[in-house]
């Protein structure tokens, strides 16, 4: 629950809560760890997957459709640009192994 606090910027307590509500809607779920039995883990469900799934579709093709008229140096520029601030982020998350925060080129190889 630390690390989920550190990610969101935020205390525990609320972070708890936060779970607390994505448990209760079904999108995760409360699992212990194999290794250490005091610990618990958050995973997404089947449906959490899904919910996330659609909500990259729906942001990839929104910024699609918002640069589809760009020339393409102005997409490189950006893809650059969006790629270093990507690896930026990365290395200042407080959790180690969650540094996937966006694949740029998702969005714009599809033009």
């Amino acid at each position: 629950m630390s690390d989920i606090a550190a990610l969101l910027l935020t205390d525990r307590a609320r972070a708890v809560r936060v779970v607390d509500r994505l448990t209760a809607a079904g999108l995760v779920t409360r699992v212990r760890d194999t290794v250490d039995r005091r610990v618990r883990r958050v995973e997404l469900t089947d449906i959490g997957r899904r919910h996330i799934a659609l909500a990259a579709e729906r942001r990839t093709r929104l910024l699609g459709e918002a640069v589809a008229d760009w020339p393409d140096e102005d997409l490189a520029r950006l893809t650059e640009f969006l790629e270093r601030l990507n690896a930026s982020v990365a290395r200042h998350l407080p959790v180690t192994g969650a540094s996937d925060v966006c694949d740029v080129s998702d969005v714009f190889d599809g033009r």
